[in-house]
């Protein structure tokens, strides 16, 4: 099964984070196959609106898979390989931002790191009473760099901001 599986319904395309057991951690054909349906969207005048959401009950998404990609950068661990990726990836997120369609987030289980980055790049984000979201880089000397540190302070303020990257908490759907 591929890590992203993409529905058409009527006029609503549906695209759903698949890989479960990794509780739909970020992986780079993931992203690659988002990006390739954002650009079908993009160029689909019969599509209204897209809608992302995650395999499964337990998370929309674990955030980036860090195995995967501290494996893959291991074998080029430079500053500037790192740096590229992150740009490769701020940048899809920045395409899905500036999709001219509504975009929407069904949000279920932890949406956390990467996933919440992802989450804050769509217009709207509904989540489930279950839901838990948050941003844990802090614990490991992190910050979130895919953009999530600029929409979160454009959507909640930049004090709650902080509040929010600094401390590592996790939040409610009803807190957030």
């Amino acid at each position: 099964m591929p890590d992203l599986l993409a529905e058409r319904r009527g006029s609503a395309m549906v695209l759903t984070l698949n890989r479960e057991s990794k509780r739909n951690a970020l992986s780079p054909e993931m992203l690659g196959l988002l990006g390739d349906e954002i650009s079908k969207a993009a160029q689909d005048d019969e599509l209204r609106a897209v809608v992302l959401t995650g395999a499964g009950s337990k998370a929309f998404s674990a955030g980036m898979d860090l195995g995967f990609l501290f494996e893959h950068l291991s074998s080029h661990p430079t500053s500037e390989r790192i740096r590229k990726v992150q740009r490769e990836i701020q940048d899809l997120f920045s395409r899905l931002e500036q999709l001219e369609k509504p975009t929407l987030v069904a949000i279920e289980g932890n949406c956390v790191g990467g996933g919440l980055e992802l989450a804050l790049c769509c217009d709207l984000r509904i989540a489930s009473r279950d839901a838990k979201l948050g941003f844990p880089e802090a614990r490991i000397g992190m910050l979130p760099d895919l953009g999530g540190t600029t929409r979160l302070s454009r959507l909640v303020g930049p004090t709650l901001a902080k509040e929010w990257i600094m401390t590592a908490r996790q939040y409610t759907a009803d807190q957030a």
